[in-house]
């Protein structure tokens, strides 16, 4: 009983501790009214982790279960199909995916900028936060992999069956639920591009862990781990999302994974890992699952608690973008909120008034993505025309 009250105690001083930083000392997006492109100038040496480095586990077709037995709560750890089982891998969308979903069909003739059509800090036309371009309809989950849902995308996406979510986390069969005693969600990740984009900048979710599946295609996948993304980045949580001030500094040494999944692949990564996404051509099935843990607040108590709060403080006065109640029945996502699309306006100004000039931290990242699809695809990188 002692163990539990030492523990209760040490859970509220974590508490009120991370109440004083917040309104004392955290430094919030809300007040920072400009950034200096200078701050993401510097061109630290990066220590670079290919995705054959990763912590990784092999398993065979039908029996992850007996390598993976629970949740991997605080990993940074990959379960990959052995190269011999790849053949056996099937996932037949019209069997697994029955269900209704909300999808973006992409306005293809959207103008980008030179800094925004390639980055991993601004938000391609695509999918501008604002949802002015393309059109957001509620489609059968199967078509959007066909050609006739060719061009058609949907991000932090909801199933109108909620069997589908199950149905999903069981091809697994692993022996454990993906919800968890605290707080749990899922969303999907499904499109069909006509052209290979950088499909999220970077940002991180600070709140929980996340497990991202993948089912069908690939993505490549850039991590900052926390004391890279958070300590020397200072990145700060701002409306739904972390994300950073500035890049690291010369005498830092700062860590990326660089990672490409394949169909089986099951990825455990903790609270705060900064990540930006590449996804490619053709259909693509990718689902993820969230749990929180207590892990989440004591790693991290400031970030955590701060995250919270500035969640909360943020929901009154931020609607939903959109405004079909239909489809925002089944949308049952965090809403944009305006912090972000503030952000996206700051990383924007650095780049010039017609937004031509990347950041020197923008251009190693995405050189490290080039390289990467070029290893992955064996051809040269073709830059994204539009």
């Amino acid at each position: 009983m002692g163990v539990f009250k030492t523990f209760g105690v040490s859970v509220l001083l974590g508490i009120v501790a991370a109440l004083f930083q917040y309104f004392v000392v955290y430094e919030r997006w809300k007040n920072v009214r400009s950034l200096d492109r200078n701050d993401f100038a510097r061109n630290p040496n990066w220590k670079v982790y290919q995705d054959s480095e990763i912590k990784t586990v092999y398993y065979e077709v039908d029996k992850l279960g007996e390598v993976l037995k629970e949740w991997q709560h605080g990993e940074f750890i990959l379960y990959r199909l052995k190269e011999s089982e790849k053949a056996k891998y099937n996932f037949d969308p019209v069997k697994e995916l029955k269900s209704d979903v909300v999808a973006r069909k992409l306005d293809l003739g959207c103008k980008n900028t030179e800094a925004s059509k390639f980055s991993t800090m601004l938000t391609n036309c695509l999918f501008d936060m604002k949802f002015q371009n393309g059109k957001e309809e509620i489609i059968p989950a199967p078509m959007l992999l066909t050609e006739e849902g060719s061009g058609y995308s949907a991000s932090f996406a909801n199933f109108t069956n909620k069997d589908t979510v199950s149905n999903l986390w069981n091809l697994l069969k692993v022996p454990f639920s993906p919800r968890g005693k605290a707080v749990s969600f899922e969303q999907a990740f499904i499109s069909n591009l006509k052209q290979p984009r950088i499909t999220a900048p970077f940002h991180a979710n600070p709140l929980t862990d996340s497990v991202a599946i993948q089912y069908q295609g690939s993505k490549t996948w850039l991590f900052l781990p926390p004391p890279t993304y958070v300590s020397m980045m200072k990145s700060t949580f701002a409306g739904s999302a972390l994300f950073p001030k500035r890049s690291p500094n010369l005498e830092d040494k700062p860590e990326v994974y660089i990672y490409t999944s394949q169909p089986g692949d099951v990825l455990f990564f903790p609270e705060s890992w900064g990540h930006t996404v590449y996804t490619y051509p053709g259909a693509n099935v990718m689902f993820n699952f969230r749990q929180m843990y207590s892990g989440n607040f004591l790693h991290q108590p400031v970030i955590w608690v701060s995250a919270v709060i500035e969640h909360l403080i943020g929901v009154k006065g931020n609607d939903w973008t959109q405004k079909d109640e239909d489809i925002r029945k089944i949308q049952k996502i965090v809403p944009q909120k305006g912090e972000n699309v503030r952000v996206q306006e700051m990383y924007k100004s650095m780049c010039g008034e017609e937004q031509k000039h990347k950041t020197d931290f923008d251009k190693q990242m995405l050189d490290l993505i080039r390289k990467e699809v070029e290893r992955v695809t064996g051809s040269p990188f073709q830059e994204i025309q539009s």
